[in-house]
């Protein structure tokens, strides 16, 4: 299976949850069981860059619903408050590209990447 790509917009401060439905082979297709996957995804400042932030299975950042096929991402205020926005006093909003991939972990072990992108962050002013 070959990595989609996709880019997230985030608020700086604000929760973030998205839901993504995996599909068999294709769009319309049946989905994919995910009984017994894992998953975990980095957003790091570039691709050689410190972790900015993890969401995995295990710290319950991701939850798999793994008879619909469905994996949802989540993460609270004071996590997305953590991501630096750079403040170009010309520009507003401010925003900052990320970059993440998304990896599943089937029960025999095989990680896939199955997403990857951009992860920007609009600079908040509320505090």
């Amino acid at each position: 299976m070959d990595a989609g790509t996709h880019t997230f917009t985030c608020q700086q401060g604000d929760t973030f949850e998205r839901v993504l439905e995996l599909h068999q082979n294709s769009f319309e297709g049946a989905t994919l069981p995910l009984d017994g996957f894992t998953a975990r995804m980095q957003i790091r400042d570039g691709i050689a860059g410190e972790v900015a932030l993890e969401l995995s299975t295990e710290a319950e950042s991701i939850e798999i619903e793994a008879e619909e096929g469905r994996i949802r991402l989540i993460l609270e205020p004071a996590a997305t408050a953590t991501l630096s926005v750079d403040c170009d006093p010309g520009i507003f909003p401010p925003v900052k590209n990320y970059v993440y991939d998304l990896e599943i972990t089937n029960p025999d072990g095989v990680v896939t990447t199955i997403l990857r992108g951009y992860f920007s962050v609009i600079g908040g002013v509320t505090r």
